[in-house]
């Protein structure tokens, strides 16, 4: 799809035009920004470069911890992207040396690999150190270069006079030869394959970037850009024509966005031929998917791995709006990025960066170098959200009523960062969550491993679907919905598919009604063994004659066979763990109804 637009270009790998010394770009940015990063670089600099040794490194084979190792591995390259934008900012000299010992420490890491992604084989187990000779191209390899390159990039003057033109070439050796000649020479899964995912793109765009301080040949320049080319173009053949994320909102922006750098970049390489690119309804779709899954603020309907709170909008995505024309995209973005802004340089109240967030260096540059521009723009609100949006790429509809925001899936139990939820529903009044979808924990051993469905939030018996006895649905392109049946008040599915055959589940009819004062679901099963509806809830529920209080909505269970209060049971769970309680409180709720043939449940918020 964008191979062509490069076909005959004559490539550049020098794409970060922008220098430290280009002080007219520097000198605008907005005054509480500028003391905020040289405030936090002078507490940095009290701080030791630490070494991640082998047993920590280790961990992750020994035990499953992927934690302890990337918290010291993700803080080193947060600071270091702190110190570069400090010193372009103030650009005294006073940060010069801890950068090159910051860059020092990571040139000096025997792989940038992290051990969670260290195999040669996708889906295979990791080796349990790094092999040394043979690096690995992984997200947070290719960030570490990306890191590296732009911090050349900016500085590479200023560093060649404190520290020397040795260093300089050490770098540029080291990134030669972690990044580009295993780019050039080896294949790895992400860079073409079946079900590729966000790692195509993400490693793509960054792999440019890493490349950016190195003078490449004309010959390298141009087996990159057919790589990168090539790739992208695989990964967009899997993505369907709706711009749907099948990852979810979170990882958008490691998917959709990163095509919106991975062709910014190649088309600065290749001199202008991205703008055509821009115009493709596809590309536009994906860049639009963002709003379209939007409930308000940072928080979005969130399937497989997603969290709810999947970050707000910034500079990238406003320049990815610009580029596709999409005015909701940008207003979202301006506004996002005002209140970030507020949040964390005027008003100092925004909660605390996770370590693993915020680190790559070009993506602090834009949010510093537009800034200026950004805040210069009226905050706009959004125009009036569409009732009925159809993802059938994936099998989302999404609904929306006055303040209600209602959402289904069908498609199958197969996608990116998968989940066993086929028929699940997800229902939000404004921006307080009714029936939820968890999300995932932080990510072990476990979460990429043949026994990532023994993990509670990825089973069917945690979403809002029915299950038979010990049977739950199962994982894989099988199992899936079908005789699915769309309009723009209702949806219906057959799901008997998404279960084993041991369940003998001869069928099981989902229906949502979708009115301006209820959501009505009917779940109608023939199956010998009596199902059992799970809800999932952030509100604690009360047993009522009707069903279920919730104190300001309720759900009223309607069966053939009345439901009593035996028929229910109200499981507490608590959440203890960090990824799960940056979205939701220390409690959630599982509601169990048992219910014979049909059941029809209508909430009413």
């Amino acid at each position: 799809m964008i191979s062509k637009f490069f076909e005959n270009a004559n490539p550049t790998s020098r794409i970060i035009k922008i220098k430290a010394k280009d002080r007219s770009v520097w000198e605008n940015v907005p005054e509480a920004m500028r003391k905020e990063i040289i405030a936090k670089s002078d507490a940095i600099c009290k701080e030791p470069w630490e070494d991640l040794p082998l047993s920590l490194y280790q961990e992750f084979s020994k035990n499953g911890n992927r934690s302890n190792f990337q918290a010291k591995y993700f803080k080193k390259r947060k600071n270091l992207t702190t110190l570069v934008t400090a010193e372009c900012i103030e650009y005294k000299g006073r940060f010069i040396r801890q950068i090159a010992n910051g860059m020092w420490s990571l040139i000096s890491e025997p792989a940038w690999v992290i051990p969670a992604h260290n195999s040669y084989i996708r889906d295979t187990k990791q080796l349990e150190s790094p092999l040394i000779e043979r690096p690995i191209l992984d997200l947070f390899a290719c960030e570490t270069g990306e890191i590296l390159s732009l911090s050349l990039s900016l500085l590479e003057d200023e560093l060649r006079r404190t520290v020397g033109d040795i260093f300089i070439q050490d770098v540029k050796y080291e990134i030669r030869r972690r990044i580009l000649k295993p780019y050039l020479t080896e294949h790895f899964w992400w860079m073409g394959d079946n079900n590729l995912n966000n790692w195509s793109v993400w490693c793509t765009q960054n792999v440019l970037l890493s490349l950016s301080c190195l003078d490449l040949s004309e010959d390298e320049s141009k087996k990159v850009v057919k790589t990168a080319t090539e790739t992208i173009d695989q990964w967009l053949e899997q993505y369907g024509d709706d711009g749907c994320c099948d990852e979810g909102a979170l990882y958008w922006h490691a998917a959709g966005l990163c095509l919106w750098g991975s062709i910014e970049l190649l088309d600065r390489m290749c001199n202008g031929k991205a703008s055509e690119i821009f115009n493709e309804e596809k590309i536009k779709n994906i860049g639009h998917y963002i709003i379209n899954v939007l409930v308000d603020d940072d928080i979005y309907l969130n399937f497989a791995d997603c969290s709810p709170k999947a970050g707000r909008l910034g500079a990238r995505e406003y320049l990815f709006g610009k580029a596709i024309n999409d005015q909701d995209l940008i207003d979202k973005a301006v506004s996002d990025y005002k209140k970030n802004y507020d949040e964390k340089y005027i008003k100092k109240t925004a909660t605390p960066e996770p370590e693993d967030e915020n680190y790559n260096l070009w993506y602090r540059v834009l949010e510093i170098i537009y800034a200026k521009e950004i805040l210069g723009l009226k905050t706009k609100a959004l125009a009036n959200k569409n009732s009925f949006t159809a993802f059938p790429s994936v099998g989302l509809y999404i609904y929306r009523r006055k303040d209600i925001t209602f959402a289904i899936k069908a498609g199958n139990n197969d996608d990116s960062h998968n989940h066993n939820d086929v028929g699940s529903v997800i229902l939000y009044k404004k921006t307080h969550p009714l029936l939820i979808d968890v999300g995932v924990e932080t990510y072990s051993k476990t979460t990429f491993s043949p026994e990532r469905y023994t993990l509670w939030p990825m089973q069917s018996f945690y979403h809002n679907i029915s299950n038979f006895g010990p049977f739950m649905q199962e994982a894989g392109e099988k199992y899936k919905a079908t005789d699915v049946e769309v309009a723009e008040n209702s949806i219906s599915m057959e799901l008997k598919d998404a279960y084993n055959k041991e369940a003998h589940v001869e069928s099981y009819k989902r229906t949502a009604k979708i009115f301006d004062d209820k959501i009505e679901i009917i779940d109608s099963v023939k199956c010998a063994i009596k199902p059992t509806l799970s809800i999932m809830t952030m509100n604690r529920p009360q047993k009522s004659d009707k069903g279920l209080s919730f104190g300001s909505w309720r759900i009223d269970l309607i069966s053939e066979d009345a439901i009593s209060r035996d028929d229910i049971d109200i499981e507490e769970i608590s959440i203890s763990d960090e990824r799960l309680r940056r979205a939701w409180p220390d409690k959630l709720y599982r509601t169990r109804v048992r219910y014979s043939n049909k059941l029809i449940w209508d909430i009413i918020a």
